[in-house]
């Protein structure tokens, strides 16, 4: 246990406290400019960011050692308690606080901001859980009535349409189904759609002289191979003479900015490598690392580019066509790919020029810039009056790196909660039981952190409705023992069993 210097440790307190006050003076013009119904959020982000700028880990043990208020659970009202820490070290001083009373930001240890900013965004929760559920919408949703029903009977709140699939006219009777399927059930189920973005995924094979498999298609590519990857609408006969496989690639905006030596990733990380040449127009790559069983890259699979800076708008043309439709019919907008404040501000000034109620907005937080951009992206966002945070692991881990992918989901939940923005724990949650109806350990290690978001997105799959019993039944059983990081230290049957005999 750390020796405690009381004289030592409140001054230390002290700065902590004026480090946060001066941070939120520091940012007056920003604060302006966000919504009134995120003012105290706002601040307290902000409380919150300059207290996690210093170590803390000296002042957290011996706040610990001295068994009073610590800094581990304090995102939601920072301030707040910097305050009443300082109010018992001055007790144990002998002393009492003069003067000031405490500071009261609405977001205190209850929660409250939050979960007022959870209900606005997402709608009241319709089981005694904590978590929202998220489902995203097969093709057959839009056939189907009866398969919404039956995901609306297991649990889901919020239907997820993915604009990078299907078309407006599915996209239609999909909505259609939902609205008809929340009406049976006497429950509001809101709508979430996602704007496509700038995704960047394989397209066309062209030329595929070392194919290994007629059956399956997709360029065979084991570790040390090679591919050309080229604009799209490239003719075959231009690159006919290569002795490795020619694929295109969606976006032909991302090749002014590759350079060699550039790392990149495929297939969720299935494929990675690195640049070798690149112009305007083409780039080739080694292949560094891939599956051993059948690497096959076939199109429509993702690309990743970690360390290059694509300087490519979030709201891509087809995003612009499909954005009227989407403030028609859904409740919230995910912004794919969001990478800075002015990508926020230029899709705010479109949702204002289309008039009628604005959409809650969901920032997609799924690579490295908007990562480290995220505390303004916050406010940026909190001009608007429904705002929330979307952890997209599957690209942030290829992005980041799978070693950084838990530390980083972390962090986006503290700064988060520190700004009382809801936040949708995504990508592959509960995956095997869903897409394949078995069950991992592994998942349901990861199934139990979802507790700690206010939403949780469950991806489309045969056996969806399992998944979704499974992630209910476990939100039920952990919101009752944990809520964010806090452990409510409800009563323990093993405890009281063991008291028993």
């Amino acid at each position: 246990m750390p020796t405690v210097e009381l004289p030592k440790l409140l001054k230390k307190v002290r700065e902590l406290h004026a480090l946060a006050l001066a941070t939120e003076k520091k940012q007056a013009k920003s604060l302006q400019k966000v919504h009134p119904l995120y003012q105290a959020s706002a601040r307290n982000l902000m409380h919150y960011m300059a207290i996690r700028s210093v170590d803390l880990r000296q002042v957290q043990e011996q706040l610990s050692a001295l068994a009073i208020s610590s800094l581990t659970h304090s995102e939601a009202y920072t301030l707040e308690n910097l305050e009443r820490i300082e109010e018992l070290i001055l007790a144990l001083m002998g002393e009492r606080k003069k003067n000031q009373k405490i500071s009261r930001t609405g977001g205190n240890a209850n929660g409250s901001l939050l979960q007022q900013n959870t209900a606005r965004l997402f709608g009241k929760t319709n089981h005694p859980g904590h978590t929202r559920l998220m489902v995203t919408m097969p093709s057959e949703a839009a056939e189907d009535e009866s398969l919404i029903h039956a995901l609306v009977r297991d649990g889901m709140q919020i239907a997820r349409i993915n604009t990078a699939h299907d078309d407006v006219e599915a996209w239609k009777k999909m909505i259609s189904n939902i609205r008809k399927a929340s009406h049976r059930a006497g429950k509001k189920i809101r709508i979430y759609m996602d704007l496509a973005g700038p995704k960047i995924r394989t397209g066309e094979i062209l030329l595929n002289p070392i194919a290994k498999k007629a059956s399956k298609v997709g360029c065979y590519l084991p570790a040390g191979s090679r591919i050309l990857f080229v604009a799209p609408r490239t003719k075959r006969s231009a690159y006919a003479s290569q002795p490795y496989p020619v694929m295109s690639v969606g976006l032909s905006a991302v090749f002014p900015f590759v350079r060699s030596g550039d790392p990149i990733s495929m297939d969720d990380g299935k494929f990675s490598g690195k640049v070798l040449a690149c112009n305007a127009h083409s780039m080739l790559v080694e292949i560094l690392r891939a599956p051993l069983k059948d690497p096959l890259l076939a199109p429509e699979k993702g690309m990743n580019f970690p360390e290059t800076h694509l300087d490519i708008p979030a709201l891509s043309a087809e995003d612009l066509r499909h954005l009227p439709f989407i403030v028609k019919y859904a409740d919230m907008i995910g912004f794919s790919f969001v990478q800075n404040t002015q990508d926020i501000s230029g899709l705010e000034k479109r949702l204002k020029k289309l008039g009628g109620t604005m959409p809650g907005l969901i920032l997609k937080i799924e690579n490295r810039k908007a990562f480290e951009n995220l505390p303004r992206l916050m406010l940026a966002a909190m001009r608007m009056p429904k705002v929330g945070i979307m952890i997209a692991r599957g690209d942030l881990a290829v992005e980041l790196g799978f070693m950084r992918i838990a530390e980083v989901q972390e962090e986006i939940l503290w700064l988060a909660e520190a700004a009382h923005l809801p936040a949708i724990w995504a990508t592959e949650i509960l995956d095997s039981l869903v897409k394949k109806g078995k069950l991992t350990r592994a998942e349901i290690s990861d199934a139990v952190k979802t507790v700690r978001a206010e939403c949780a997105m469950l991806n489309k799959g045969p056996f969806i409705s399992e998944g979704l019993k499974l992630l209910r039944d476990i939100d039920i059983r952990m919101s009752a023992h944990e809520q964010k990081k806090m452990k409510t230290l409800r009563s323990l049957h093993i405890a009281f069993q063991f008291l028993q005999d």
